[in-house]
């Protein structure tokens, strides 16, 4: 509520990631839900999940995006986690790669891993 995401859009602050705004998580949402609706992700290989990612789909629209490197590949939150899993988890998209991956059990858990490593 804040800050809004970044104010500048050039200077990835999490790694390769820049932070979205809101109305950046709404249109990244909006697009990848078009391109579900539209068949776009169903001749793609099985994701492999590292952690209780479901696998059944490419995209999830239960998958929010709430960072970018601006390439394609977004940290998310995750609101339907598979079984053994907390909804609310930070994992991984990759558009080219099956990959998706737990990196934090929650956004504070995520906020706090990032910023402990970079005070270092």
């Amino acid at each position: 509520m804040i800050h809004n995401g970044q104010r500048d859009e050039y200077i990835a602050v999490i790694e390769n990631y820049t932070l979205l705004s809101l109305e950046e998580i709404l249109y990244t949402w909006q697009t990848l839900k078009e391109l579900l609706d539209g068949g776009e992700f169903e001749d793609f290989s099985e994701i492999e999940p590292i952690g209780p990612v479901k696998k059944e789909f490419w995209w999830n629209p239960r998958w929010i995006s709430i960072a970018t490197n601006g390439g394609g590949d977004d940290i998310c939150i995750d609101l339907d986690p598979d079984e053994g899993g907390k909804i609310g988890k930070i994992i991984t998209f990759w558009h080219d790669w099956e990959q998706r991956e737990v990196i934090a059990d929650s956004l504070e858990e995520w906020i706090t891993a990032t910023i402990s490593h970079t005070d270092h």
